[in-house]
C-alpha cells in the first residue's frame, strides 16, 4: 500500500484508516486472476511515466532493461502511443530473446557485445532516441 503502510504482500493486513477515507483500496473483480491483478501496480507505474514523458505518434523510442517491466513498456508505447520503432537494451542475451519474443521490438541491442549510442545512431540514421526509458536500476542506464 504504498511506502507509507507495511504489508503490501502480506496474507492478511489491517488496513489503515487514512488509506480508506482516500479510496485508496482496489476490489479485484472475480474474472481478474490474482496473476493478473498483480501486474496492475507496476502496469500502472509504466503508463503513468509514459504519460509524463508525452511520447508522440511515431516516436522513437529506446527501453533498457529486457524484464516484465521494460516489456510493458514496450507494448504501452505502442498500443497507447501508436510509438514508432523500438528498441529493446539489454546485457543479457537469453533475457533479450525471451522478451523480444514476447513483445517483439524492432530491434534489440545487446549492450555487453555493442555500443548502444552508436548502434541506435545507425539504426536512426544520425537521429537518435525521441525517448529513451530505463527499465533497470542498472546505474549505467542512469
Amino acid at each position: 500500500m504504498g511506502y507509507q503502510y507495511d504489508g503490501g504482500f502480506a496474507e492478511y493486513m489491517i488496513v489503515p484508516r487514512q488509506v480508506l477515507k482516500v479510496d485508496g483500496l482496489n476490489r479485484i473483480p472475480d474474472n481478474v486472476g490474482y496473476d493478473e491483478a498483480s501486474a496492475a501496480e507496476p502496469f500502472a507505474c509504466a503508463i503513468n511515466a509514459q504519460d509524463l514523458l508525452g511520447i508522440e505518434e511515431g516516436d522513437t523510442v529506446v527501453v533498457f532493461g529486457a524484464g516484465p517491466i521494460g516489456c510493458m513498456h514496450i507494448r504501452i508505447a505502442r498500443g497507447v502511443h501508436n510509438c514508432g520503432p523500438v528498441y529493446l537494451v539489454d546485457v543479457n542475451a537469453s533475457r533479450l530473446k525471451i522478451s523480444a519474443d514476447a513483445v517483439h521490438p524492432d530491434e534489440v541491442i545487446n549492450a555487453a557485445e555493442v555500443d548502444v549510442v552508436e548502434k541506435v545512431m545507425e539504426l536512426t540514421g544520425g537521429r537518435g532516441a525521441d525517448i529513451v526509458i530505463t527499465a533497470t536500476a542498472a546505474n549505467v542506464t542512469q
